[in-house]
């Protein structure tokens, strides 16, 4: 999705071979916002990947027992120094944009 400078990426259905098309995220270049794809499975969002998008927000779309520890850990290796939102531990995300600016709100679920 893009509108003016906001880009966002939501991967969904992304498999190895079409990330390899994309040459790792090269192709797209840095994103707003990225959904991480495969409910957070550590090998469907590898490292190269991440960088090349650069997001500035990563969401992560999950029941906290969707992941397993191991794929977790590597996860969130992966995404250390960038801006995490986790719906399992923030609840819903809400993303607004005017093309330039994005506000961002989370409601925890009750």
């Amino acid at each position: 999705l893009t509108y003016k400078r906001f880009k966002a990426l939501l991967p969904f259905g992304l498999t190895a071979d079409v990330r390899n098309q994309l040459r790792q995220g090269a192709e797209i270049g840095p994103v707003s916002v990225l959904l991480a794809a495969d409910g957070g499975y550590a090998p469907g969002n590898p490292l190269e990947w991440i960088n090349n998008l650069h997001p500035q927000l990563v969401i992560l779309s999950t029941g906290g027992d969707q992941l397993d520890h191991q794929n977790d850990l590597m996860l969130l290796e992966n995404l250390a120094g960038y801006s995490l939102l986790r719906t399992d531990n923030q609840g819903s995300v809400r993303i607004s944009t005017d093309g330039i600016q994005m506000d961002v709100a989370v409601e925890k679920l009750k």
